[in-house]
This record gives C-alpha cells, sequence and structure tokens, in this order.
C-alpha cells in the first residue's frame, strides 16, 4: 500500500478531520486534502511523540492553540482545544498526526492511528 493509501485508510473512518504521515524530519509523505498544519507546527508535534516537552506549551494550527493534555515518549502525543484535538503515533521511521473535531473523542483517533502504527512498525517502518 502507498503511503496515502494509509492516509485514505484513516480518512475512510470517519473519525478524523485530516491527517497525515511525517518522516521523523517533519518531512511529508502523505497528507489528506487540506491538511491544515504548517511546517513548524508539523515539526513540532513529531518531535513532541519523542519529547512530549516540545509542546508543553502548545501548538497553533491556523488560529487555534492545542495544549498538550498526554504525552507518552516515543510513542503517542495527544493535544486538545476543548473537544476538538490532535493525536499523533511515531514509529521506528514515521509519524502519523491526526486532527479530529468535537464529535470524536481523542481515544477513538488515537486507536485508529495506533493501530495504522503498530502494523507499519511490525513491518519495519
Amino acid at each position: 500500500m502507498s503511503w496515502q493509501g494509509y492516509v485514505d485508510t484513516l480518512m475512510a473512518t470517519k473519525s478524523l478531520t485530516a491527517c497525515g504521515i511525517f518522516g521523523h524530519d517533519g518531512s511529508v509523505w502523505a497528507t489528506s486534502q487540506g491538511f491544515p498544519m504548517t511546517a513548524d507546527s508539523i515539526r513540532q508535534v513529531v518531535s513532541s511523540t519523542q519529547d512530549s516537552s516540545k509542546a508543553a506549551s502548545g501548538v497553533t494550527v491556523g488560529n487555534e492553540r492545542y495544549i498538550l493534555v498526554r504525552g507518552d515518549p516515543g510513542v503517542s502525543v495527544v493535544l486538545k482545544k476543548g473537544q476538538s484535538g490532535i493525536v499523533a503515533c511515531r514509529s521506528a521511521q514515521c509519524c502519523i498526526i491526526a486532527l479530529h473535531d468535537q464529535t470524536i473523542k481523542s481515544e477513538i483517533a488515537l486507536t485508529h492511528v495506533g493501530k495504522i502504527i503498530d502494523y507499519l512498525t511490525k513491518h519495519g517502518y
């Protein structure tokens, strides 16, 4: 499956408003249409999956500021703005960042992203 195929699979869950797969350096591997994060925000979230203190002051997406609510170093982070949020999971070579709105809990979004990360990890990515 192509990188875009993984993004399309995640978007097909109808649990996310946007998602993307990125290298640990923040390079774009694939994104959903209209992915709203800037390169700086992407790098900040990717680096926070290794060290959650990198997002301790929050992450800005558009005009919205998301605050760090949970970090599992080397694995994942969860950021929230009200009921909307950003979840990110890290594998050996990449990071998936997903955004969700108030209709979905972060835990649901994190579960969907985590399943893809587990699959990629099992296959050396």
